[in-house]
């Protein structure tokens, strides 16, 4: 990846980092839980996770965790006043080689009156290889940044 975050991290509403968007592939969550203290519930099978004092008074975090397997179902984050937020849940997961991961993630965002989606389904993961890209940009054409 040759560029930034800031394009997801304003769709998302808050910064993001290589460290939480690789967090958010494999399933764990957004935020590091132990900096603040949360509140539980629960709600079809799921454990609600909420902060019992709002860290950031602007955004709002929510937190599920599958009782079934104990693994993020879905987390969320919404900004008051904005009507922007983001809701990430994974529908299923998958052991690989002894390490759970997710199947499937989805991606809702509400920003204003824009809606995006995004939906992501592992087919095949690979431990522990060497990874290569060849690419060079085909003759005609030209790089652009975004």
């Amino acid at each position: 990846f040759d560029g930034d975050f800031s394009i997801l991290s304003k769709q998302l509403g808050v910064d993001l980092d290589f460290q939480k968007i690789q967090n958010l592939l494999l399933g764990q969550t957004i935020f590091n839980l132990k900096k603040e203290k949360y509140k539980v519930g629960t709600e079809n099978n799921n454990y609600v996770l909420t902060p019992s004092v709002d860290e950031l008074p602007l955004l709002q975090t929510l937190l599920k965790i599958s009782s079934e397997n104990f693994k993020i179902s879905e987390q969320g984050l919404s900004q008051l006043g904005k009507n922007k937020s983001a809701k990430i849940s994974y529908p299923s997961y998958q052991n690989i080689n002894g390490k759970i991961l997710p199947k499937e993630i989805r991606i809702q965002s509400v920003d204003g009156n824009k809606l995006g989606s995004v939906q992501i389904n592992f087919r095949n993961v690979v431990f522990d290889k060497p990874l290569k890209f060849p690419f060079k940009i085909p003759e005609g054409y030209r790089k652009i940044n975004l």
